[in-house]
C-alpha cells in the first residue's frame, strides 16, 4: 500500500524498499507476539465460565452440535468458530483472533506514519494499548469485527458512502454492535466542518463530566438500554457514569488539535479528516451512553483510532521539525 496520496500529505518521501521492509518487520513482530500469546494460552488449557473467554470456550465446545447457526446473532463470528471447532481446538481459535487483529493494524499504521521507523514504533505500542488488549483477549467478537474494518480500510473512507455502509454491515456479522457506526456515518454526511465537530465534542464532554447522560438514559427505549445483552443484568459491578480515565483517553486526539498548524493539516488532509470525523462522532455518541453498563465497549468504536491519530500527529511533529 502506498503512502498518503493527498496533496497536503505530511509523509516523508521514503524509499519504497524501506517502507516494504517496515511492513514485513511489523508482520514478524505480530508473529512473535502471537507466538508468546499462544504459549500463554496453551498453558491455561481451560477457562472458567465466570469470564468472557470461558464463555467463548463453552460455546466453542458446543459448536459441532449446534444446528441453527445462521438464525443466531453474529453469524460471521460463529461461522468462523464452527470452522475451527471442526478442524482445530479452542486455543488455536484464540491465537488466530489475536493474530488476525494485529495483522489488520499493519496497513493503517503504515498509512498514517511518515517513516518506516515510526510505523514500527507505533505498531509495537499497539501491543500494550489497553483497548487493543481488551479486543484480543476479552471481547473477541468485536476484535474480529474491527479486524475486518481495518482490513477493508473503513476508517479511510471515500465519498462512496454506500461502500462504507456495506463495510459496517459486513462487520456487524461478527458483532451486531457495529451497527453503531450507521448513525455515525449518517451524521458524517451532515457534519463536515472540523470546527463544528470540535465544538460538539467539547459540549458533550462537559455534559459527560457533569453526568448529564446518566439522566438521559432513563428516557432511552429499552432495546437501546440493552444494546449489549450483558447490560440487561441488574447485578453488575460496572460503575456507571463519568469516568476520568475515559475522558482523558478520549481527550488525547482532541488535544492534538490545539496545535493550530496540525488543526489546519487535518482540515486539508481528507484522509486524516475522515479518521477524525469518525473518532469525534463515535466518541460523542459513546459519552451519551455512559448510563449503560459496560459502555466502555461502546467507547471502543472511537478508541481504536487513538493509536492512528497518535502516529499521524507524531509524524506531523517530526516533519515540522525537519523543515
Amino acid at each position: 500500500m502506498s503512502q498518503l496520496s493527498d496533496p497536503h500529505q505530511f509523509a516523508l518521501k521514503m524509499p519504497s524498499l524501506s517502507l516494504s521492509l517496515a511492513k514485513a518487520f511489523m508482520l514478524l513482530i505480530a508473529i512473535a507476539a502471537t507466538t508468546l500469546y499462544g504459549i500463554q494460552v496453551l498453558s491455561v488449557g481451560s477457562w472458567g465460565v465466570d469470564g468472557d473467554i470461558g464463555v467463548y470456550q463453552l460455546q466453542f465446545d458446543r459448536m459441532l452440535s449446534f444446528n441453527n447457526l445462521y438464525t443466531q446473532i453474529d453469524p460471521g463470528f460463529y461461522s468462523m468458530m464452527l470452522l475451527y471447532a471442526r478442524f482445530f481446538d479452542f486455543p488455536s481459535f484464540l491465537i488466530t483472533c489475536y493474530f488476525l487483529f494485529f495483522c489488520s493494524l499493519i496497513a493503517p499504521i503504515y498509512k498514517v506514519s511518515s517513516s518506516a521507523v515510526l510505523a514500527v514504533l507505533f505498531f509495537i505500542i499497539c501491543f500494550v494499548y489497553p483497548s487493543f488488549n481488551s479486543l484480543t483477549t476479552l471481547v473477541l467478537r468485536q476484535g474480529v469485527g474491527f479486524s475486518m474494518l481495518f482490513f477493508l480500510s473503513f476508517y479511510f473512507y471515500s465519498e462512496r458512502r454506500l461502500t462504507s455502509f456495506g463495510k459496517v454491515m459486513f462487520a456487524s456479522l461478527f458483532h451486531a454492535s457495529f451497527l453503531f457506526y450507521i448513525p455515525v456515518l449518517i451524521a458524517s454526511v451532515f457534519i463536515r466542518q472540523l470546527s463544528t465537530l470540535s465544538i460538539s465534542w467539547l459540549i458533550i464532554a462537559i455534559l459527560y463530566a457533569a453526568d448529564i447522560p446518566m439522566k438521559i438514559t432513563d428516557f432511552l427505549p429499552e432495546n437501546i438500554k440493552v444494546f449489549y445483552r450483558v447490560a440487561a443484568a441488574t447485578e453488575t459491578e460496572f460503575v456507571l457514569g463519568f469516568k476520568p480515565l475515559f475522558l482523558i483517553l478520549s481527550s488525547l486526539p482532541m488535544l492534538c488539535l490545539t496545535m493550530r498548524s496540525y488543526y489546519n493539516e487535518v482540515k486539508q488532509n481528507k484522509l486524516l479528516f475522515n479518521v477524525y470525523q469518525i473518532f469525534i462522532l463515535a466518541n460523542c455518541m459513546a459519552m451519551l451512553f455512559s448510563g449503560i453498563p459496560y459502555y466502555d465497549r461502546i467507547m471502543l468504536f472511537s478508541w481504536v483510532l487513538v493509536p492512528l491519530i497518535g502516529a499521524s500527529f507524531t509524524s506531523y511533529l517530526l516533519e515540522k521539525t525537519r523543515v
